[in-house]
C-alpha cells in the first residue's frame, strides 16, 4: 500500500464519514490486518468498524494461526470509489429518474439496508422535502425492482463458514439469488441490499468508449458503438459475448438516425478496421459475428494516457522516444538515436530523463558468463506498460489528495464569509416566496437591502471562491476518469 493511496483514503473517509472513522481506517491501512484489541486506543472503534463493514470497506475473517481472534482488513480500492458517489447518483437519475436517485441515496447513506426501511426512509424524505415530487409507495417499489433487475443493486453478502478454515466466519455472496427480489415486501425484512459498483463501472466504461469513438470518427459512429455496447452484457469482463449482426441491425432499425440506418455496413467496417479495433469480427455465421475486446481497447487507452503524461511532463521529443522504445519492445541506445531522428546529445539526455523517472526501464544482457570479462555487456531499453500505468496511478492519487486538501483549505479560511452568503441566499429565497409585500417595488427594495449586507469586495471574493471550487471539482472529476481508465486497463 503506497503512502499516496493511504493519504487519499484518509481524506475521503474524513470527508464522507468523519474524523473518527478516518482514524480507524488509517490505522487499518497502516497495519493491513488488525485485531479489535489493536484499535482500543482509538475513539469508539466498535461503532467505526460497524460503519466501515456496513459500507463494504472493511472485511473480516478468523486468524488462520492458532491464536484465536477475528482480523479486520480495509480495502483501499473500495474506499477510493467513494469519490464516485456523486457520479453514481447522477447516472442513476439520468437512466431511471428521481425515484431511483432517492433510493440509491438512501442505500449509499447506510451502506446496506432492508427494502422496508429503504421505502420508509424514502417516503419520509418525500413528505418532508417540498422540492421532491410526490409519489406513491408502489412506484418506489417498481423503481427498486428495476434497479435490481438492471443489477445496480444486489443482495448484501451474508455471514457463512469458510470451508478452508474450520470454525471461521466470512461474508458469502449467493450468486443464485443475488439479483432476485421476493414478491412480498414483508419477506424482505431480513434481506439487506447494497450497491453493485461493477455495474456502474460498466456504464462508465461504455460512456468512455462511446465518447472515444465519437471523437475519433463522428457522432453517428458513436451511436452505433452505443448500440453494440448495450448488447455486450452487464459485467466487467475482458471481452464481450458474441454479438450477431442480426441483433445489431435490429437495434439500428429502431433508431431515428437515417444516416446510421443508411450507412450501417460502412460504419461497422470503420469500427472494425480502426487501429484501436473497437469491434472484432470472429465469425461469418448469420451474416457476421462480432465481439468487443475491452482488454485491447483499454490497453490502447491506457497507453494514450501514459503518452499524454509523458508529453506534459517532458516534451514532444521525449514522447517520440517513449513511443519508439514501446513499439520496438527492446532497443539499444544507438538504435534509438537512429530511429527518432533527434540529435544524439538531446536523445541521450531525454532517454536518461525517462529512465530516471521510471517511464522506461533498462535490462542488462551479458555476452559472456565469465565474471572476469570487462565491458562484455550491452543494455536494452524497454517499456513495462503495467508498471508505468501503476506509477501514473500514484500520480493520480497525489493529484486527488492535493485537490481535496486545497478545497478544504479554501472552505476553512473563508468559512465565515460563506456562512454569511448562505444566510443572505436563504433570506433572499424567503423574500421571493413571501406574499406579504404589497408591491414589487417594496420587494425589490428589501432584496437590495439584504444584498448590501455584503460589501462589493466581499461579493467579488465569494465569486472567486466559488469559481475556485468549481475548478477543483472539475479537476477531481477529470482525474477520477483518468484513474478509472487506468484501473480498467490493469484489471481487465
Amino acid at each position: 500500500m503506497s503512502v499516496a493511496k493511504q493519504k487519499l483514503c484518509h481524506l475521503l473517509l474524513d470527508e464522507v464519514f468523519g474524523s473518527r472513522v478516518a482514524k480507524v481506517g488509517r490505522h487499518l491501512a497502516k497495519w493491513e490486518k488488525c485485531f479489535l484489541a489493536d484499535l482500543y486506543q482509538l475513539d469508539q472503534p466498535h461503532e467505526c468498524l460497524g460503519v466501515l463493514i456496513n459500507h463494504g470497506l472493511v472485511t473480516y475473517g478468523r486468524d488462520p494461526r492458532p491464536t484465536p481472534g477475528v482480523q479486520y482488513e480495509i480495502s483501499l480500492d473500495q474506499v477510493i470509489q467513494t469519490i464516485r458517489y456523486p457520479r453514481y447518483l447522477y447516472l442513476i437519475k439520468a437512466l431511471h429518474g428521481d425515484n431511483a436517485e432517492l433510493i440509491l441515496e438512501e442505500v449509499l447513506r447506510r451502506g446496506q439496508e432492508t427494502l422496508p426501511k429503504i421505502m420508509e426512509k424514502s417516503l419520509n424524505r418525500i413528505e418532508l422535502d417540498e422540492n421532491l415530487a410526490k409519489t406513491h409507495k408502489q412506484d418506489l417499489e417498481k423503481t427498486f425492482q428495476t434497479l435490481v433487475k438492471e443489477h445496480f443493486l444486489q443482495r448484501a453478502p451474508h455471514v457463512g463458514t469458510n470451508p478452508e478454515v474450520p470454525g471461521s466466519t466470512v461474508p458469502i455472496l449467493d450468486e443464485t439469488t443475488r439479483f432476485h427480489v421476493p414478491e412480498s415486501i414483508e419477506s424482505c425484512s431480513s434481506i439487506y441490499w447494497c450497491l453493485n459498483v461493477d455495474r456502474f463501472h460498466v456504464e462508465f466504461r461504455n460512456k468512455i468508449l462511446v465518447s472515444t469513438v465519437t471523437r475519433r470518427i463522428d457522432e453517428t459512429a458513436g451511436k452505433l458503438m452505443e448500440f453494440i455496447l448495450s448488447l455486450s452484457g452487464k459485467k466487467l469482463e475482458a471481452s464481450s459475448r458474441h454479438i450477431s449482426i442480426t441483433e445489431i441491425y435490429a437495434n439500428i432499425n429502431k433508431c431515428i438516425d437515417l444516416k446510421l440506418r443508411q450507412y450501417k455496413d460502412h460504419y461497422l467496417k470503420v469500427l472494425e478496421e480502426d487501429r484501436t479495433r473497437f469491434i472484432d469480427r470472429v465469425g461469418d455465421e448469420g451474416g457476421g459475428t462480432y465481439v468487443v475486446n475491452f482488454k485491447h481497447i483499454f490497453t490502447v487507452l491506457g497507453s494514450a494516457v501514459v503518452e499524454n503524461v509523458v508529453q506534459e511532463k517532458f516534451n514532444s521529443k521525449a514522447l517520440r522516444i517513449f513511443r519508439v522504445v514501446r513499439d520496438k519492445l527492446y532497443v539499444e541506445e544507438s538504435q534509438i538515436q537512429k530511429l527518432v531522428m533527434i540529435p544524439a546529445r538531446e536523445t541521450k539526455l531525454m532517454t536518461y530523463q525517462l529512465l530516471e523517472n521510471n517511464f522506461i526501464q533498462v535490462q542488462e544482457l551479458r555476452k559472456s558468463l565469465s565474471a572476469n570479462v570487462v565491458a562484455k555487456s550491452f543494455y536494452l531499453f524497454h517499456v513495462d506498460l503495467n508498471q508505468v500505468a501503476r506509477m501514473v496511478q500514484e500520480m493520480c492519487y497525489m493529484s486527488l489528495s492535493n485537490a481535496i486538501i486545497r478545497k478544504n483549505h479554501e472552505l476553512q479560511i473563508n468559512a465565515r464569509l460563506l456562512e454569511k452568503q448562505d444566510r443572505i441566499d436563504s433570506i433572499t429565497s424567503n423574500i421571493n416566496a413571501s406574499e406579504e409585500f404589497v408591491s414589487e417595488e417594496e420587494r425589490t427594495q428589501q432584496l437590495e437591502e439584504v444584498q448590501d449586507m455584503l460589501s462589493p469586495a466581499e461579493h467579488d471574493l465569494v465569486k472567486q471562491i466559488r469559481r475556485c471550487g468549481d475548478k477543483l471539482h472539475s479537476s477531481l472529476a477529470q482525474v477520477d476518469e483518468t484513474l478509472l481508465v487506468l484501473e480498467l486497463f490493469l484489471k481487465l
